[in-house]
């Protein structure tokens, strides 16, 4: 029966049918929504919980915390931080979030490089938080790494979804450049 099938014109030509009709049905998702951009005219709705954190399984910095400058791969100098948010429509299939990094002095003047939104993937856990699915870099420009070595700046994170919604976390820590 299956070799009637293939050799068929009829029969073949249902089967090329079939699997396109599969094709449309299923999702891509490559295709979703910007989660860093919104149409004209709307803004973000803080409705959400953001935490900043370190480590790869995430531990949350406490406000005065040490946190390491390192030098990156391509001699970049950064901080590298985790995050976790809870309120917000992300995951790791067809919703990723849209993340902003960044590092403020006193003044919150920015210290750091500005690479803008960049999109993220997000692992729900049962605990209720959606953690980002490895590290975040947060470059700082040379020019500013001997100032900041042992005093308080402030990381900053903006985390959106394509839904419109937002989870901020601001905290003051003190930087610790690793030589």
């Amino acid at each position: 029966m299956t070799d009637q099938i293939w050799r068929s014109p009829v029969g073949l030509a249902s089967v090329f049918a079939a699997m396109s009709v599969a094709a449309c049905a299923t999702p891509d998702f490559h295709q979703t929504p910007d989660p860093c951009a919104l149409p004209a005219g709307q803004t973000f709705v803080a409705t959400g919980t953001a935490e900043l954190g370190v480590g790869d399984d995430f531990t949350a910095v406490t406000t005065g915390q040490s946190v390491d400058v390192v030098q990156g791969s391509q001699s970049l100098h950064m901080f590298v931080v985790n995050l976790r948010v809870q309120g917000l429509e992300v995951d790791d299939l067809n919703r990723p979030g849209g993340v902003d990094a960044t590092v403020l002095d006193a003044s919150a003047m920015p210290l750091a490089a500005d690479y803008g939104c960049r999109t993220r993937a997000f692992t729900e856990h049962t605990n209720g938080w959606a953690y980002a699915g490895g590290p975040y870099q947060v470059p700082v420009t040379d020019d500013v790494l001997a100032r900041i070595d042992g005093t308080a700046v402030m990381l900053r994170v903006e985390v959106h979804d394509a839904a419109g919604h937002q989870a901020i976390d601001t905290r003051s820590v003190m930087a610790h450049v690793v030589p």
